[in-house]
């Protein structure tokens, strides 16, 4: 039986595994993957970047990683999206990545939707945010948390964020 590994996909070289890197997790930077030889029965942490989920013209690995992620989401393999990596799993499921109207900057109360046992150390708290690029749902997905845009969800059990990473590996 092969050992389930957790492997980190990394989309820019710029955006590290920051306090997760002292975990044993194995990186991959999209532009390299073969996609065809990732087990589906790894678990995968898809990590953010500078670019959007869009912006397939300008980096042409996202729609490879798009798909990608449609088949081993579909199959249930577990995935953990963060910032980019949570727009490329809307986008990839049915919902759409876009640039919205505005920067969203600064500390933001998240308002919750659905309850999240996961997620309840950040109700009653201010996250950062710093991104302009958001979502719009794709259908089979929950909204857990929100600002004006989505900020937390699920979708075939599996959790997707935009706001970054706490280093709680428990959290995927």
């Amino acid at each position: 039986m092969e050992t389930i590994k957790t492997i980190a996909i990394i989309n820019d070289p710029k955006v590290t595994l920051g306090s997760l890197s002292n975990i044993d997790i194995e990186e991959k930077y999209a532009w390299d993957v073969n996609w065809e030889s990732l087990s589906e029965h790894h678990e995968y942490i898809i990590l953010g970047g500078h670019m959007g989920a869009y912006e397939i013209e300008t980096y042409p690995y996202l729609l490879k990683e798009k798909e990608w992620l449609n088949k081993v989401i579909n199959n249930g393999t577990k995935v953990f999206g963060i910032c980019l990596g949570a727009q490329l799993i809307a986008d990839s499921m049915g919902g759409t990545a876009f640039l919205s109207e505005e920067i969203e900057f600064g500390f933001k109360e998240l308002e919750f939707h659905k309850e999240s046992e996961i997620f309840s150390g950040l109700k009653n708290s201010k996250v950062f945010l710093w991104h302009r690029d958001t979502f719009t749902l794709p259908p089979s997905a929950e909204l857990i948390a929100s600002t004006k845009y989505p900020q937390i969800f699920t979708i075939r059990k599996f959790y997707c964020r935009t706001i970054p990473s706490g280093g709680n590996r428990d959290s995927f």
